[in-house]
């Protein structure tokens, strides 16, 4: 999972997707208000892990992901 920082969007991560081989399976999520994600009133830090933290057990259901 590629999480990238407060003033970047997960095309930030484009370049390395493309140099890595094609075995690796990416997800790139765009925080709330960020590259081609949706706005919402409150961008708190807290309600962004709340999000990556439903994202990861969706994704991995009590498992470990990487995180980038």
């Amino acid at each position: 999972v590629l999480v990238h920082g407060w003033m970047d969007m997960s095309a930030t991560y484009q370049f390395l997707v493309d140099a890595c081989r094609q075995d690796w399976h990416f997800v790139g999520i765009d925080w709330a208000g960020h590259g081609q994600s949706e706005r919402r009133q409150s961008y708190s830090i807290y309600d962004f892990m709340v999000d990556l933290h439903f994202l990861l057990e969706h994704l991995s259901p009590g498992e470990a992901v990487p995180l980038v």
